[in-house]
């Protein structure tokens, strides 16, 4: 898929490979000519840090809600500088914008409208590139109005819908049963017993599944993971 979308000049190919799959995401950078962009799923800086080390990624994007915040995405943002890797925020436009602005190292920015209706202010679109506002702070205010309508009912108390176990008062020396005659088990019938078992059938085996035949590769195709070294 990779090859075949080397055609169209994409951008990058975002997460060809599961996120944690290090590994794989290096072995596709470095087999495919599309930039490879990842991190929207690490955590802090030490996330990025196997990324970078391993040349996983050509891109990386940490995510403003789960990297850390905005020191956590600036540190990232200069450790991937220092290796020559530009980054790209994860959703949260109207919160990254400025961050992007912030950092030499930041040309796209992934723009979703999906929280659009939580702020009074728009974000503005010049050409197909977002203008980083000049208001203070982000640049973006929550409409407080417009969020009454995603507001859910108060929380019930916590003891709500809970039975309340009650503890039966201790019983006094007068008040307490006699204690229950012995009752002594009876003896086991062991012949009966092996009689048993010995009439029970023996477990059915399941039957061997035929072995496997081994995958045949199409002729005069280089593996991926060998581009370079022979005529593909």
């Amino acid at each position: 898929l990779g090859r075949a979308l080397e055609g169209f000049d994409l951008g990058w190919f975002e997460e060809p490979v599961p996120a944690y799959d290090v590994a794989g995401h290096a072995a596709l950078a470095a087999a495919l000519d599309t930039p490879i962009a990842t991190g929207e799923s690490e955590y802090a800086r030490y996330g990025f840090r196997p990324l970078i080390e391993a040349k996983a990624a050509d891109v990386l994007m940490p995510d403003l809600g789960r990297v850390g915040g905005v020191t956590e995405f600036v540190r990232v943002a200069h450790m991937a500088q220092a290796w020559d890797l530009p980054v790209s925020p994860h959703i949260f436009p109207e919160h990254s914008l400025q961050l992007c602005g912030a950092i030499g190292n930041c040309d796209l920015l992934e723009h979703m409208p999906w929280f659009r209706p939580l702020f009074r202010e728009r974000l503005e679109l010049r050409n197909g590139r977002a203008v980083v506002p000049d208001r203070p702070g982000f640049g973006f205010t929550f409409d407080l109005e417009g969020l009454e309508k995603y507001r859910t009912g108060s929380a019930a108390p916590k003891t709500a819908g809970r039975r309340t176990r009650r503890r039966a008062p201790a019983a006094t020396p007068e008040q307490a049963p006699a204690p229950a005659p012995e009752v002594k088990p009876e003896p086991e019938a062991v012949p009966a017993r092996a009689e048993a078992n010995a009439a029970a059938p023996a477990p059915a085996v399941p039957p061997k599944a035929p072995p496997r035949k081994p995958k045949s590769r199409t002729e005069g195709r280089t593996p991926w993971y060998r581009r370079g070294t022979a005529a593909d």
